[in-house]
């Protein structure tokens, strides 16, 4: 069976009809013009946060991961997130990736590091690096320095969203994005209120 490219992620609900985070881009858009900076957009269908990138995994490990997905669901519930301030990656001084931010609230973090506890003890690999939460805006096509683009926004806030789910996602490479296709969902578990 062939391998595919996977990885866990949120996409909080409305993201992609935020006016906050459209008026973002539209703005980014025309700085970058202005500049003459080469950017591929991501479609706002492929924006989420990547909660777990796991790579290439035999077909046969799916169910394996599905039941990660459902399992790890249970143990958390919703929560809001707040996305704030800009960043390029690997610098803004030569920026490849242009993302927006999420602070590491209790929520973001908890079902983070849930997560990737549950795929080491069940024997996947995971980054070591530290997570840093990213919404990728954008692709340089060369490496620029982007300071001056990204520093009218860097401390702006673009709204909070609700998460109210995981999901497991593969990556397949198209033309100029790759395309996401969603393998399998489960919800987080509702807040009750005292």
């Amino acid at each position: 069976m062939p391998n595919k490219k996977v990885f866990f992620a949120i996409q909080p609900s409305g993201l992609k009809d935020s006016p906050e985070i459209i008026a973002l881009v539209k703005k980014l858009k025309v700085g970058a013009d202005r500049k003459a900076l080469d950017i591929n957009w991501t479609p706002d269908l492929n924006w989420h946060f990547t909660l777990s990138f796991l790579g290439e995994i035999d077909e046969v490990r799916m169910p394996e991961l599905s039941l990660v997905l459902q399992t790890v669901a249970k143990r958390f519930t919703c929560f809001n997130l707040p996305l704030k301030g800009l960043g390029a990656f690997p610098s803004e001084a030569s920026g490849r990736v242009l993302w927006v931010g999420a602070p590491a609230k209790a929520g973001l973090v908890n079902l983070q590091s849930g997560l990737e506890a549950e795929l080491v003890a069940r024997g996947f690999s995971v980054d070591e690096r530290g997570y840093r939460p990213h919404l990728s805006l954008g692709r340089l096509r060369n490496p620029k320095n982007v300071k001056d683009l990204l520093s009218p926004f860097v401390r702006n806030k673009f709204g909070e969203f609700s998460v109210e789910e995981i999901l497991l996602m593969e990556s397949i490479q198209a033309r100029f994005f790759p395309v996401y296709k969603i393998l399998d969902r489960a919800p987080l578990q509702p807040v009750v209120s005292e």
